[in-house]
This record gives structure tokens, C-alpha cells and sequence, in this order.
């Protein structure tokens, strides 16, 4: 889950909807799927396509040019305010090095605003449990969460 602490979530436009190019590694990295030292990119998008986690389309651009367009979701619609360990927690600058995301998909995402050093990933689901407020950002009004239900008691 890609998260900012930085208190103006209207600063970061890279959650608005907007095109970008990624790269059969970069899918791999948006699934969340490990990439074993020694894999090529052919290995790498064969498997993919097998998979059928993403449309042909998609399969025939990475195939032709080596990547494809995709449009990114609205992530800015609804803003969810958690409480994790920092163990859990990493800087989304240092996480992407390790990941193999390019540093042009890295700029493209900068370029769109915010504050890259405000970035964070967490590698694993983010239960509802650990949610300290959603917001539903079109309405401005705040959605239940079990903590929020459990302040009004």
C-alpha cells in the first residue's frame, strides 16, 4: 500500500487519475511479486501473460515496445489515516531501489507533486482494525471505522 505522511493529501497528485508507462518489472512490483535474481525480462513477461493478471492489450505493448500505458486510478476520493508500526513502514525512495522501479517512473511520479521523501510502503494488507479515520474526500465527511466506533462509546 503506497502511503504519504504528509498532512495535505491534495499535494500529491500522483493518486489523481493520470496515464503512465511501466515496464514488465514495474508490473511485477505493482503486484507485489518477488522477481529471483537471474530472471529476464522475457521470463519475466511470459509469466506474466500467463498469469492473465493483466489485459492482452497490456501484453502486446510490453511485447512490441517494452512497456505499456496504463491509467492510473483516483487515489485521492477517499483518504484513509492508519496507525502502524514503524517496523512495518517503509521510505518509498529506499523500497523502490531494492524493487527495481526505474528512475524515470520514479521522476514521472515526483514530477506529478508532492513530496517523494513523504512516501511509504507497506508490504502486507492494512486491516481495517489498524485505520484511524476515513474520509470520504468528494463528500468531506468521515466514513465508520471499528476506531472510530469504538471512540464513540
Amino acid at each position: 500500500m503506497w502511503l504519504t505522511d504528509d498532512p495535505n493529501p491534495s499535494a500529491q497528485a500522483w493518486g489523481q487519475r493520470h496515464d503512465t508507462y511501466m515496464t514488465v518489472r514495474e508490473f511485477y512490483v505493482l503486484f507485489g511479486v518477488p522477481i529471483l535474481p537471474g530472471e529476464t525480462d522475457l521470463e519475466l513477461l511470459i509469466a506474466l501473460e500467463r498469469s492473465g493478471r493483466i489485459p492482452a492489450r497490456l501484453v502486446d505493448d510490453l511485447k512490441a515496445t517494452g512497456r505499456a500505458k496504463v491509467r492510473m486510478v483516483d487515489k485521492t476520493e477517499v483518504r484513509i489515516t492508519v496507525e502502524i508500526p514503524d517496523a512495518d513502514a517503509h521510505r518509498y525512495s529506499k523500497w523502490r531501489q531494492r524493487q527495481g522501479v526505474s528512475n524515470a517512473l520514479y521522476r514521472a511520479l515526483a514530477d506529478t507533486g508532492g513530496d517523494p521523501s513523504r512516501w511509504w510502503i507497506v508490504e502486507r494488507a492494512i486491516p481495517s482494525s489498524e485505520w484511524t479515520e476515513a474520509v470520504d474526500a468528494a463528500e468531506l465527511r468521515e466514513l465508520v471505522t471499528p476506531k472510530a466506533v469504538r471512540r464513540k462509546r
